[in-house]
């Protein structure tokens, strides 16, 4: 059948995250090897910073947990069955999620969790050898608030960033005062059609645990 796709004009703000060091010129004389190292740990510090605004732009847009095929079905839900349920929501949506964004908190929670005969319970669905849950990719950072979960599909958010850019200059006394200045910075643009912001789902995992428990 023929078919008709629609367009609307819409913008993207380019986000920029930066940091920035000084130093004396005679202690970068008289430390070299630690001058250089002090600039390996600037350059991951902006490069963390991006990174987590990445996570948070994600958690930002997505969307609350509604119901699944799950719910009311479990004497004893955990974060692991949390996290499919929000699955099954997107999978009922036609979307294929493939990521979880976790706090390693929540997951150790769910890992060593007791029986009421205090064995260890058998989570069969996280497999943290692969660093899957379900089959979907987990990755953990304590950017996201403990208690908190995204799932979604990774491919619907597109991403494009600059390298790593470090500028070296001087301003007003630094001159006189033999002092530098360094500014490093990540640009990046992240995108989303707005008709898939949906495609992520944000589980309070107390919250859809509840909704999970058979009543």
């Amino acid at each position: 059948p023929l078919q008709q796709y629609k367009f609307v004009r819409t913008s993207t703000d380019r986000a920029k995250y930066a940091g920035r060091i000084e130093w004396s010129e005679e202690f970068e004389m008289d430390f070299m090897a630690l001058f250089a190292e002090i600039v390996n740990l600037f350059e991951q510090d902006v490069i963390r910073t991006w990174q987590n605004g990445l996570v948070t732009t994600i958690a930002t847009n997505a969307t609350p947990y509604v119901s699944s095929v799950l719910d009311g079905t479990f004497l004893q839900p955990d974060n692991g069955l949390a996290v499919i349920a929000g699955q099954s929501q997107l999978q009922a949506l036609n979307y294929a999620p493939d990521t979880v964004l976790m706090n390693p908190a929540d997951l150790v929670a769910t890992l060593f969790v007791q029986d009421l005969d205090g064995n260890l319970k058998n989570t069969a669905y996280i497999n943290t050898t692969a660093g899957t849950i379900n089959g979907m990719r987990l990755v953990q950072s304590n950017t996201i608030t403990q208690g908190t979960t995204y799932v979604g599909e990774s491919r619907l958010y597109r991403e494009q960033h600059s390298d790593f850019i470090m500028r070296v200059g001087q301003y007003g006394n630094q001159l006189i005062e033999n002092e530098y200045t360094a500014i490093g910075e990540v640009f990046s643009i992240m995108q989303i059609a707005e008709r898939d912001l949906v495609g992520w789902v944000e589980l309070d995992l107390d919250a859809v645990k509840t909704a999970l428990l058979q009543a």
